[in-house]
C-alpha cells in the first residue's frame, strides 16, 4: 500500500501532506565524494508520484507493470521491423512519442 496523499521531496527527507516525514533516504557518498542522497530522494518521490498519476487507486500496479510495458513496447518494434512493415513501426513510434511528451509536459507543469 502506497502511502496516501502527495509525496514531496525536502532534502534527504521524503513527506506526505497529512503524514509528515515517512522517509529518510540515507547519505552515500560516490567515488568522488559527491553526495547522492538528495538525487535519491528526488527519483523516489517521483517515481511514486508518477505511478499515482497513472493509476491513483493502485500505483504498486503501475510500478509493477513498467518492465512488462517497457518489454511490450521493444517487442512491437523488433516485430514491426522484422515484418518489414516500417509503416506499422513509424505509426508505432508516432504515438509512443506523443505520449512521452504529454506525459513530459505534464510533468514539467507540476514542478
Amino acid at each position: 500500500m502506497v502511502t496516501e496523499g502527495k509525496w514531496e521531496k525536502e532534502g534527504n527527507r521524503i513527506t506526505v501532506s497529512g503524514s509528515g516525514v515517512i522517509a529518510i533516504c540515507p547519505s552515500p557518498t560516490t567515488s568522488d565524494g559527491i553526495m547522492e542522497f538528495i538525487a535519491n530522494t528526488k527519483l523516489i518521490v517521483s517515481a511514486v508520484n508518477a505511478c499515482k498519476s497513472v493509476n491513483q487507486d493502485n500505483p504498486q500496479a503501475v510500478a509493477e507493470s513498467i518492465k512488462e510495458m517497457y518489454e511490450a513496447l521493444g517487442t512491437i518494434k523488433r516485430t514491426a521491423e522484422s515484418s518489414g512493415d516500417l509503416y506499422y513501426l513509424q505509426n508505432a513510434l508516432k504515438t509512443i512519442a506523443r505520449i512521452v511528451r504529454e506525459i513530459k509536459a505534464k510533468a514539467d507543469r507540476r514542478e
